[in-house]
């Protein structure tokens, strides 16, 4: 692993930068995956990766992160694969389990910084899947478990035509990438986040 430091600026909406540390960590198929570090002073103290949901990234959740820490909570945000900083196809993973595992090898890591702390994941919309899906397979790995709106079902009517469209270039063309059926309109109430929300470039 390596880890760098990234710089943004810090304003009174929501982050799309990280400025704190962000580690380097291989996943099993040599993707490198980018965590956002904001350790605690006391490294004893319990520890939290928060994995975000679609079409974001850990600059997102910087000001979760910084809350933790003042709170003595070291908090890790990992990139998924093909989102923000990390590498890997934009938007694209070969199946679901390959995310889980990425989410595995992140807390792993977090554990190994912070042996014998108390370990939370909190997974936020569509990581909240990934999460729940880590705790089932692996139980042993987190001792806390936080899903605020996980994505287990989805409320968005996407038109039948649509749907098989994309399941059929799904075997035709399995990385192409698609407009969601939402949006930061959908996501935030205030105009001046929704703003910020829609020029983030590395919103996939």
């Amino acid at each position: 692993r390596t880890s760098t430091r990234m710089t943004g600026s810090k304003t009174s909406r929501p982050s799309t930068d990280m400025d704190g540390e962000v580690i380097r960590i291989l996943a099993r198929d040599g993707v490198e995956l980018a965590v956002g570090a904001r350790p605690a002073a006391n490294a004893d103290g319990p520890a939290v990766v928060v994995v975000h949901g679609i079409a974001s990234h850990m600059g997102w959740y910087d000001g979760v992160a910084r809350a933790l820490q003042a709170r003595g909570i070291s908090a890790y945000l990992p990139d998924r694969r093909g989102c923000g900083i990390s590498g890997g196809e934009r938007g694209h993973a070969e199946d679901w389990s390959i995310l889980v595992d990425d989410v595995r090898r992140v807390c792993e890591e977090v554990r190994g910084r912070h042996p014998g702390a108390p370990l939370g994941i909190i997974g936020l919309s569509l990581g909240g899947v990934f999460a729940a899906a880590l705790a089932i397979r692996r139980p042993d790995l987190c001792d806390t478990l936080i899903l605020p709106a996980p994505a287990f079902a989805s409320t968005v009517n996407v038109p039948l035509a649509r749907r098989l469209r994309v399941l059929r270039r799904s075997f035709t063309n399995p990385t192409k990438l698609y407009d969601l059926p939402f949006g930061p309109k959908e996501i935030v109430n205030r105009d001046d986040w929704r703003t910020a929300l829609e020029g983030d470039a590395l919103r996939t």
